[in-house]
């Protein structure tokens, strides 16, 4: 589905340094984070401007680990 979506350009760069680095596009990136976030427990993704840097709040810690994995199931 195409449509046009209205990104703060720190999310944009978030998401298109994402894309490159996995050999994405950058539609779907954005789309794999939103249904991350839908299918994970607790709170609904939150992310707010820290210092100039984007904070995102999943309701709980992320290790290293996790993060990690993530990647290596992407690649």
């Amino acid at each position: 589905m195409t449509t046009t979506l209205e990104l703060t350009d720190e999310a944009y760069q978030l998401a298109e340094n994402i894309a490159r680095d996995t050999n994405q596009s950058v539609g779907q990136v954005v789309s794999d984070l939103i249904m991350k976030a839908a299918d994970s427990e607790g709170p609904a993704l939150e992310v707010k401007m820290v210092d100039g840097w984007p904070k995102v709040h999943f309701g709980r810690r992320i290790t290293s680990e996790e993060v990690q994995r993530l990647i290596d199931e992407d690649e």
